[in-house]
């Protein structure tokens, strides 16, 4: 179940722990929180990807930190003031942090994805992992690349991603089983009940 606007208000001033989604800073809660979702806002540090070599192919048993450290030969760390705009260039793909730290209940899972507004002039918008399980806690990273043809630029505090809540089942609770009983096996990546 995807979590509505006074679904989030209740869950953001939840008293129980175990209920209550905590985000930090919560700047402008009236202007965030919309519908169905939170509005995640940018933060001052960017990474800039340099000396990308294309020339590595990955390995099916390389892991992503092996695969980092083969391809990227330089990164650098631009760290902007809270009013200095990071001017991204066209074609140029950076990483990017919220301000915002979020930790999730363990009944909820989160999936993040990237303002509309962004994508209408031209930056592509994508949360390296989209998908938060539940129980996250941490800051979000999101990989930015200027399609447009002109220079954009990125202030700190500006809405930059959104985030949608969903119902999980607690732990330790199961789906009814198979009409007629039984239990479901996988079986050779076949699930058979």
């Amino acid at each position: 179940m995807l979590l509505n606007k006074d679904n989030i208000v209740a869950r953001l001033a939840h008293k129980d722990p175990e209920k209550k989604i905590i985000i930090t800073p919560f700047i402008d809660p009236d202007e965030q929180v919309g519908s169905v979702s939170i509005d995640l806002r940018l933060g001052t540090e960017f990474e800039i990807i340099q000396g990308l070599d294309g020339n590595i192919r990955p390995d099916h048993k390389m892991t992503a930190e092996e695969l980092e450290q083969k391809t990227i030969k330089q990164k650098i760390t631009v760290k902007t003031e809270p009013a200095e705009a990071f001017y991204i260039q066209p074609g140029v793909f950076v990483v990017g942090y919220s301000i915002e730290h979020l930790k999730l209940p363990p009944d909820l899972l989160a999936k993040i994805e990237g303002r509309n507004s962004w994508g209408k002039i031209g930056l592509f918008v994508n949360s390296t992992s989209g998908l938060l399980t539940p129980n996250f806690s941490g800051t979000l990273t999101f990989a930015l690349k200027n399609m447009s043809p002109a220079p954009l630029p990125l202030y700190p505090g500006v809405r930059i991603a959104q985030v949608y809540f969903h119902a999980t089942q607690p732990p330790g609770t199961y789906m009814d089983p198979p009409e007629g009983g039984g239990h479901c096996q996988v079986i050779s990546g076949n699930i058979k009940c």
